[in-house]
C-alpha cells in the first residue's frame, strides 16, 4: 500500500473515532440513556408517565413516542401544570382528560394535583420526565413529590429519567422554604434557587421523607454541572420551552429575580414578547427606577428604560395585569452569567419599588402570595419595613446554610 493511500485510510480512522467519541462524550438525557442501552429493563411494565412536550429525547422526539417505539406499555400519561401541550397559562385549571393517540392524558393540575388509588391501580410503575428550570416555586417538582407519595402509599416505583438543571452554575440561594409556608408554589424544602436535578431533589425527597419508596433514578450522561444549559455539548441544542412564558435560558436565569412580582401590583411582563425579562406599572417612573437600580452595582445584569402595553396572548396571558394599558419600567439584560445573582437582583427590585412607591406598590396584590412564592413571610415584612437588600440577603442566606452543609450527599453529579 502506498504512502498516500496509508495517510488516507489513517485520516479516515481518526475522523471516525472523533465521530464516535463526540456522539458518545454528548449530552444525553435519563430518557436517551434508557432508549439506548437500558430499555429492557422497562419491557413488561405497565407504565403511567409523567411529562409534558419538554420531555424529549436528544433530538427532539416525544418520550411517549420514541418509549412506545422501543415496545414499551405507556399505559396514561399524567400533566403537570400547563397541561401536556404547554397551551395552558400559569394557575389554569384543567379538569378534562384527553387522549393523545391511544394513551390517556389525566391532568394533575385540575381536582386532583396527586394520583389516586384508582389512576395507579393498574401500572407498575410510574416514570417522571420534565425539565424543570431551578426554582423552587416553578410547580413541577411540586408534582413530582406528589406523585412519589401516592406511590410510596400505593406500593408503585417511581423512577425519574434525569434531566439538567438548566441554571446550575448559579449557587443555591434565596430563603429556605418555611413548613408553614409550604404550598403548591412551595412543597419541597429546598432553597429558593436550590441548584439540583429533578433526580437529585427526588433523592433528597426520598431520603428524607419517603424512606420506603421504590426509586430509581436513570442519570444524564455527559452533563458539566458548571454550565448552562445552552453551554452543553450537544449535537441537536435547541431549547424547547418547559411552559408557555419561559422562552430561552436567559429567562430561566432571571425569572428567580422578577417572579415576585406575580403576587404584587407591578407586572412581570406578562401579555407582551419578554415575560419576566421587563416589569412595569402605569405608575412608575422608569427613569428613577433605573437610576436607583443601577447604583446598585449589581453584577451579572444590566437595567434599562422600556414601556410596554400587556395584550392578551391565549395559552400564555389572556388577562394580564394592565391589559391594554401602557405600563413604564425596567428590562433586564444578563452581562455575566458566571457572576449574575438572580435572587439579589430580584431583592433589590422589591427594596427599590418600596422605596420610590411606598403607598402604590402593593406586595399584598394577590394576598399572601408573595408569602408563598418566597417560602416565608420574612422576605415581605422586611422589605416592607425598609431593609436594604443587602440584609435581606443575608437573612436568606442564615435560613439555607444547614442544607448546604448536607447538600453534596444527596447530589449525583460533580
Amino acid at each position: 500500500m502506498s504512502v498516500s493511500r496509508q495517510m488516507k485510510l489513517f485520516s479516515l480512522v481518526i475522523v471516525f473515532q472523533l465521530i464516535v467519541y463526540s456522539a458518545y462524550a454528548q449530552l444525553r438525557t435519563g430518557l436517551d440513556i434508557v432508549c439506548d442501552f437500558r430499555i429492557n429493563e422497562l419491557k413488561g411494565k405497565s407504565i403511567g408517565l409523567v411529562t409534558n412536550k419538554s420531555g424529549v429525547d436528544r433530538f427532539g422526539a416525544s418520550n411517549y413516542y420514541v418509549l412506545k417505539e422501543n415496545g414499551i406499555n405507556i399505559k396514561k400519561i399524567f400533566s403537570p401544570e400547563h397541561g401536556f401541550y404547554l397551551n395552558k397559562e400559569a394557575g389554569q385549571k384543567i379538569t378534562t382528560t384527553s387522549l393523545l393517540e391511544d394513551i390517556e392524558i389525566i391532568s394533575l393540575y385540575g381536582d386532583q394535583k396527586k394520583p389516586t388509588s384508582s389512576m395507579l391501580r393498574d401500572l407498575d410503575m410510574v416514570i417522571f420526565d420534565i425539565q424543570d428550570i431551578g426554582t423552587r416555586c416553578y410547580t413541577y417538582i411540586s408534582t413530582m413529590k406528589l406523585v412519589m407519595e401516592a406511590c410510596s402509599a400505593h406500593k408503585k416505583a417511581f423512577v425519574v429519567f434525569d434531566r439538567p438543571n438548566p441554571i446550575s452554575p448559579i449557587k443555591p440561594d434565596g430563603f429556605f422554604l418555611n413548613p408553614k409556608f409550604s404550598s403548591f408554589v412551595g412543597l419541597v424544602e429546598l432553597p429558593f434557587i436550590h441548584g439540583m436535578s429533578v433526580g437529585e431533589i427526588a433523592t433528597y425527597i426520598k431520603e428524607n421523607k419517603l424512606p420506603e419508596l421504590n426509586l430509581t433514578i436513570y442519570k444524564i450522561h455527559g452533563w458539566e454541572r458548571g454550565k448552562f444549559f445552552d453551554e452543553q455539548f450537544s449535537w441537536v441544542n435547541e431549547f424547547y420551552p418547559p411552559s408557555p412564558n419561559i422562552k430561552d435560558v436567559e429567562t430561566e436565569i432571571l425569572y428567580p429575580a422578577t417572579v415576585f412580582l406575580e403576587a404584587t401590583n407591578v407586572s412581570e411582563g406578562r401579555g407582551t414578547q419578554y415575560p419576566f425579562l421587563q416589569f412595569g406599572a402605569p405608575f412608575i417612573q422608569s427613569k428613577d427606577l433605573v437610576f436607583y437600580l443601577r447604583i446598585l452595582n449589581l453584577e451579572g445584569v444590566h437595567f434599562e428604560e422600556v414601556s410596554f402595553t400587556p395584550k392578551s396572548i391565549k395559552g400564555k396571558a389572556l388577562t394580564p395585569k394592565y391589559l391594554n394599558k401602557t405600563c413604564y419600567g425596567v428590562k433586564l439584560k444578563v452581562t455575566n452569567r458566571k457572576t449574575v445573582k438572580p435572587f439579589e437582583v430580584g431583592v433589590a427590585i422589591l427594596t427599590v419599588l418600596q422605596r420610590l412607591y411606598p403607598k402604590k406598590f402593593n406586595l399584598l396584590a394577590s394576598g399572601s402570595f408573595i408569602d408563598y412564592l418566597a417560602g416565608t413571610d420574612q422576605l415581605r415584612k422586611m422589605v416592607r419595613n425598609g431593609k436594604d437588600h443587602k440584609a435581606i440577603i443575608a437573612e436568606a442566606r442564615k435560613t439555607i446554610e444547614p442544607f448546604i452543609n448536607q447538600q453534596k450527599k444527596y447530589l449525583l453529579y460533580d
